[in-house]
Parts: C-alpha cells; sequence; structure tokens
C-alpha cells in the first residue's frame, strides 16, 4: 500500500539533496528509478507505488497523480511547494528527514543511474524500452501497471512469488 508520508520524507530528502529545487519530470523519474532499484535489490517496496508504463516512458502511478494534483494532501504539502515555474521547493521551515541508510543508498543511486541516462529520457519506444527493458507499450493514454514478475522477468532475475503475494 502506497505511503504519502513516506513519499513526502523521499521527496524531502531529494529536495535537500538537490538544492532545495527540483523539476517534477525529475522527481518523476527519481522515483521511478528508486522504486524500481529497490525492488530488484532488495525485494521491498520503498513506498508501495504502482510502477507503470505510459506512452512517454515509467512512472510511480501514486507519485504522478501527487505531482499533477491540484489539491495534494498535508502530508505532501507540510514539507513540499511549488515555484510560480513549476518546479519543487523544499519548505525549509522543517528540517529534511533522516531516512535509513538502506533507503538512502538506494535514493543515491537512482541519483547516479538518472545522471548517466541520455537526454532527452523519453523518445522512441526502442528508445524507452533500451533502458526501461520492463516498460510495455500501452494502447491508448491509460497507464498498465508493471507487476512485481514482469519487472524482475525483464531484468533477468529470479521472482520470488512468496515475497510478492500480488503478483
Amino acid at each position: 500500500m502506497f505511503s504519502i508520508i513516506k513519499a513526502s520524507d523521499i521527496t524531502a530528502w531529494f529536495l535537500g539533496r538537490s538544492g532545495r529545487v527540483m523539476t517534477k519530470a525529475t522527481l518523476s523519474s527519481l522515483f521511478y528509478l528508486s522504486e524500481r532499484r529497490s525492488l530488484l535489490e532488495r525485494g521491498l517496496p520503498l513506498t508501495g507505488g504502482t510502477l507503470v508504463s505510459l506512452p512517454e516512458g515509467t512512472a510511480v502511478l501514486e507519485i504522478k497523480e501527487l505531482l499533477e494534483s491540484t489539491k495534494p494532501p498535508l502530508a505532501w504539502l507540510t514539507r513540499i511547494g511549488n515555484l510560480p515555474d513549476g518546479r519543487l521547493k523544499l519548505d525549509l521551515r522543517r528540517q529534511p528527514p533522516a531516512l535509513p541508510g538502506s533507503d538512502t543508498r538506494i535514493l543515491e543511486r537512482a541519483i547516479e543511474e538518472l545522471g548517466s541516462l541520455p537526454l532527452p529520457f523519453f523518445g522512441s519506444p526502442a528508445q524507452i524500452r533500451a533502458y526501461y527493458p520492463e516498460w510495455i507499450e500501452p494502447d491508448g493514454a491509460d497507464p498498465v501497471p508493471i507487476t512485481a514478475e514482469a519487472l524482475f522477468a525483464a531484468h533477468g532475475k529470479p521472482f520470488d512469488r512468496s515475497r510478492f503475494p500480488h503478483g
């Protein structure tokens, strides 16, 4: 189940790490890479968000919805604000959270991974699939969930169903 508190903590951590300002597209990419890495390496989600394929690439569905929302939940608003240009900013009145070391290692590696991707991040289906082998081209605009089983298969890793009872 998705945790808005954990998502807010991770967003605040990313914003604190990046100089307190970040684009929504960058944050969305970092969340996807972090959630994917956590599942593949630890067999555990970071936020419990749903990985999805979109026509333009991949996302964590709940993060995508938060970033598009005109009325985000209070748990988000207590730390995260919007600048007039649409970028996100960290509320300086609150300390960035202290996340567990196992989480921050995943987040740091996601930052490194994002920095190694070519720009633009999104392109043709072949380009998307080259960096996100789990991506499924949607038939239309609706998000297509990426199951844990499909994620592991796309990365050539064994899948232990007992760790992921919901697929």
